[in-house]
């Protein structure tokens, strides 16, 4: 054996070993967070699970999960929430659980991405692991991972993302052009923006390095039309959807704000200019995007303008909430994404990936690491202030959950704090007597108690039923809360 070849694998290991351990990191202290700092207990939207949960118990028809929440049809969140619902007696921190899982799966995805980005450009990837793991993983998401709920967002992107991945494949079998339509019907029904889908396949489709057929071409469209078509069935426009003629003067910094917030949600004013900057960026970086450079900054482009549209589409119904509102980081699942496709440009251009058909100048690849590792600073420390915000979750439901679990004895007061996680204090109140009714969530089965499978065979939440009407908040709680 070639002593010098052996010494030159031993190095590589430990290389590849430094690098897997700096990508497992940003996991861990994400699992370690949401171990942390998750509670059971429902929060604001989640109660309107609630009714249909108590009808899973009867039947439920397909017009259950295809109705509308929102501007929503949350059909795929619905049947993933119902399946753990009924296996956990909706213990919501499983929700929570499968929101990592989808953050997990979607990781390998971009990884797998990154790997043809690298046989297609002849730039080693395993450095930009790390890189990805710290957006990806971010803490600065942290609604995303303590409200059960919000699983709907991280479904959509895994959705997105897989679509992103199977249409960009090497060569496009029939089974990934099966697979992205099935991803795109998913995303779709897993949140509203997910119809931005269909468009983000063609931008790949488009920057293939051998043209699609026609056939595809065909098949995408026209499963686009039908799953838009069905989409749009019977729909009714929530009121804040016709804003876009009042937000339009604002919809600039609301888009530069909601996307910087991934990197500088802590300051406004450096998120507008991140914002900015990205966008500035990706006009760059789509203005030069011809040749031999399509077929490998196709797929990060599609991400991007996939966050970007995201920003836009909220905006159109949100921006006269205020910039503020573009920071929450419920977004940040989706902003994150055009970080991660900047993360990945400048890291292949950075390493020499062709641009124009050669590499590009030092000036430019020097340039683009820097960018690489403000981009890296500016996660650290999304996700430390992340962190923060859990923590201050975790105090207020550890409240909500205790005030929960004695609801009988509550006084005026107590109605007004729980009005934070549901603002109506009778449909509260009947929320809870289903939940009782059905021993689920915080009053499932405790040990030495009879249990919650042979509970629900003899109880039925009847909305006359004795229980509901006792825990009922008297009138005077009713009006007191906001």
């Amino acid at each position: 054996m070639d002593p010098t070849t052996s010494g030159s694998n031993g190095t590589d290991r430990r290389a590849l070993a430094v690098v897997a351990l700096f990508a497992v990191l940003p996991f861990a202290f994400l699992v370690a967070v949401v171990w942390r700092y998750a509670v059971d207990v429902p929060f604001f939207d989640h109660w309107e699970f609630v009714s249909f949960l108590d009808r899973s118990f009867d039947r439920l028809r397909l017009a259950d999960f295809w109705a509308q929440h929102n501007e929503h049809r949350l059909a795929f969140p619905r049947l993933v929430m119902l399946g753990l619902a009924r296996w956990t007696d909706w213990n919501v921190n499983y929700e929570s659980a499968a929101s990592v899982v989808c953050a997990v799966a979607s990781y390998g995805l971009l990884l797998r991405l990154a790997a043809g980005t690298a046989r297609r450009t002849g730039v080693p990837w395993p450095a930009l692991a790390p890189w990805l793991a710290l957006l990806v993983f971010s803490t600065a998401q942290w609604e995303n991972w303590l409200w059960g709920w919000q699983l709907q967002i991280p479904m959509n992107v895994l959705a997105v993302v897989a679509t992103v991945v199977l249409l960009s494949a090497t060569e496009l079998r029939r089974t990934c052009l099966v697979g992205a339509i099935a991803a795109g019907v998913v995303a779709s029904y897993s949140f509203s923006s997910g119809v931005l889908c269909w468009g983000v396949g063609l931008v790949v489709l488009w920057s293939r390095a051998v043209a699609p057929t026609r056939g595809v071409l065909a098949a995408w469209i026209a499963a686009a039309a039908l799953t838009l078509g069905s989409y749009a069935y019977a729909y009714e426009a929530p009121p804040y959807s016709h804003a876009l003629v009042e937000n339009l003067p604002v919809l600039p910094g609301f888009v530069a704000h909601y996307l910087g917030a991934p990197v500088a949600g802590f300051s406004p004013a450096l998120a507008a200019v991140a914002g900015f900057l990205a966008l500035a960026g990706l006009g760059i970086v789509v203005g030069t995007w011809k040749g031999e450079d399509r077929a490998w900054r196709g797929p990060w482009i599609a991400l991007a303008l996939y966050a970007t549209g995201n920003a836009v589409l909220t905006a159109i119904g949100r921006a006269n909430l205020g910039f503020e509102s573009a920071l929450a980081s419920r977004y940040v699942t989706f902003s994150q994404l055009a970080w991660v496709a900047v993360a990945a440009l400048v890291f292949f251009v950075a390493r020499g990936a062709p641009v124009g058909g050669r590499a590009a100048p030092k000036a430019a690849r020097i340039a683009s690491l820097v960018l690489l590792l403000l981009v890296a600073a500016g996660s650290i420390a999304m996700s430390a202030y992340g962190t923060m915000a859990s923590a201050q979750r975790h105090r207020e439901m550890l409240t909500y959950r205790r005030l929960l679990e004695s609801h009988r004895s509550l006084g005026p007061e107590d109605w007004r704090v729980l009005a934070t996680i549901h603002p109506d204090p009778d449909q509260l109140a009947s929320d809870i007597a289903v939940l009782e009714a059905r021993c689920l969530s915080v009053f499932r089965t405790r040990p030495g108690e009879p249990s919650a499978a042979s509970s629900r065979g003899a109880v039925r939440a009847d909305p006359d039923d004795s229980a509901r009407t006792e825990i009922r908040p008297s009138r005077d709680r009713a009006t007191t809360a906001p």
